[in-house]
């Protein structure tokens, strides 16, 4: 059969601080992660197609994070899995097979176009393992054959097959989901109702409470005889940490409580106020 030729990184020409490899992460996070393609087919392959984002990556050209395509060789099989950019500048080419970018903000959503060319008859297979350990948590990915309107969610399988037909494009989602598209660490792990502040106070107190999950929310305050003297909320909510404002307006001199309820949850705090 015809030899199968390995493909070699060319040599970059970059400030000496900038060609050092960039660390792998040990463990991912929104900040910094990258996931291996492996594309193949009967008779060849290319199995270092690389994308993710890093806190010291741009979304232009980077020299210590995206790395050229190689050239295709003279003959034989060949196989090649790369990112084009027609924006960045030609000095680098435009063909890729590293794109690092900067990180996703939280509920926004990362695009990459991976160019799949193959003269390899046949089926050709995009493969991606170690996901779980790869990818963080609050976070997607859905690869689109653009030829077929195919979606395939990456965290679900790690293989996409199809059969050659020439140069194939996909486009690739990456979506930092978080909780309802916020930052997983602004979202307490359980109920609460925290301390007023200030407390006592003259006319205007603040409330803090949080909530784990998207639930209905019910914040009232009393006086001392039980009576409800305001309604500070009464209402579904997202997940989150909140603050309150009661204005106490024209309430008199004394003690008040304020109590929440929220899915099974309970809570009341005194609150003093001084005219």
């Amino acid at each position: 059969g015809e030899d199968v030729q390995m493909l070699m990184y060319p040599v970059m020409l970059v400030e000496e601080e900038q060609r050092d490899e960039p660390d792998e992460p040990d463990v991912p996070t929104h900040e910094s992660w990258q996931l291996t393609l492996q594309v193949s087919s009967a008779n060849a392959s290319d199995l270092t197609t690389v994308f993710g984002v890093d806190t010291l990556a741009t979304d232009d050209f980077d020299a210590r994070f995206d790395y050229p395509e190689p050239p295709l060789p003279p003959a034989g099989r060949y196989l090649t899995a790369c990112f084009r950019h027609d924006d960045w500048d030609r000095a680098n080419g435009r063909l890729f097979n590293h794109d690092i970018r900067s990180e996703i903000n939280w509920g926004a959503t990362s695009e990459w176009v991976l160019t799949v060319a193959t003269n390899d008859t046949g089926q050709v297979t995009l493969s991606w393992q170690d996901i779980d350990s790869n990818i963080p948590e609050y976070h997607s990915l859905i690869l689109e054959d653009l030829s077929t309107d195919q979606r395939v969610n990456m965290l679900e399988t790690t293989e996409y097959c199809y059969n050659n037909d020439g140069i194939r494009e996909f486009r690739i989602y990456a979506e930092a989901n978080g909780i309802n598209g916020r930052d997983p660490a602004l979202i307490p792990s359980e109920f609460f109702l925290a301390e007023a502040y200030p407390n006592p106070f003259n006319a205007v107190t603040h409330i803090p409470y949080g909530l784990p999950v998207n639930t209905s929310v019910s914040i009232k305050v009393y006086d001392i005889t039980g009576r409800q003297v305001a309604m500070l909320i009464d209402s579904e909510q997202l997940a989150g940490r909140y603050t309150l404002v009661w204005d106490s307006q024209a309430a008199p001199t004394g003690m008040y409580i304020v109590r929440m309820e929220a899915l099974g949850f309970m809570k009341a705090r005194k609150v003093m106020l001084v005219k």
